[in-house]
């Protein structure tokens, strides 16, 4: 309850066993590789049972993310006076020179 188990990585794996002895079959193989999305975990009644819902998302969930030439300055500004994209039409256009002096302009 106090731990914020989002984003946690999960991994789900799949083992046979043999019904008479119960011994492993073959090594287990993983069928879902993921992580923790959202967990709901309410409180029982005294002597009640408990029981905890997890929510998991797999690598699949990054391709649902917009991209970025959806995310411009002008829906960026609609949250107060959020200017953090105000360059990303000119980004690429303009020379940078890293450690290097700047060339001469003719």
């Amino acid at each position: 309850r106090g731990y914020d188990a989002r984003l946690a990585p999960v991994e789900i794996h799949r083992a046979f066993f043999a019904p008479a002895s119960g011994e492993l079959i073959e090594a287990p193989h993983r069928v879902f590789k993921g992580w923790i999305d959202a967990i709901s975990l309410p409180t029982p009644e005294v002597g009640g049972q408990g029981a905890v819902e997890v929510t998991l998302a797999s690598s699949a969930r990054a391709l649902t993310r917009p991209l970025a030439l959806k995310k411009s300055d002008e829906s960026q500004r609609r949250r107060s006076d959020d200017r953090l994209r105000r360059y990303t039409d000119i980004s690429g256009s303009v020379d940078v020179y890293w450690g290097e002096a700047k060339a001469a302009r003719k």
